[in-house]
């Protein structure tokens, strides 16, 4: 039986994650850890060993931006890839926006596509 992929999600809004915990976990090829603030997700880092990231851009204290910094920051993590969920972008804009070589995707988003992107950053194609 293959290992469940580990994802460490970070927002601010605790009925958000609880949903995306649900979705993706309904899948049956995720673990997934939830937390509702960049300090707390740091430290869940360690503890938890995710295979990617998943935070939102606007949250109290240290906004997703810096947290991303910080978790480049962690020489264990430099590589771990990260997807940004936003309100701030146009939900037309459906297959993201990528920035600073970081996923941004649109909230809502629907699972399925979720889903494709996470694949997609875990299971990267190889370049010739």
């Amino acid at each position: 039986l293959k290992r469940k992929r580990r994802i460490l999600a970070v927002d601010d809004e605790g009925i958000f994650l609880d949903l995306l915990k649900l979705n993706l976990e309904k899948t049956r090829r995720y673990e997934v850890r939830i937390e509702t603030s960049a300090e707390k997700a740091l430290t869940a880092l360690d503890e938890f060993h995710p295979d990617l990231v998943i935070t939102d851009i606007v949250m109290p204290g240290i906004d997703g931006p810096e947290f991303v910094n910080r978790v480049r920051e962690i020489e264990s993590m430099r590589s771990i890839p990260i997807i940004m969920l936003t309100a701030l972008l146009d939900p037309e804009a459906s297959q993201g926006v990528n920035r600073d070589g970081l996923l941004h995707l649109a909230k809502p988003i629907k699972t399925k596509e979720l889903v494709h992107c996470i694949e997609a950053h875990l299971n990267p194609t190889p370049r010739p």
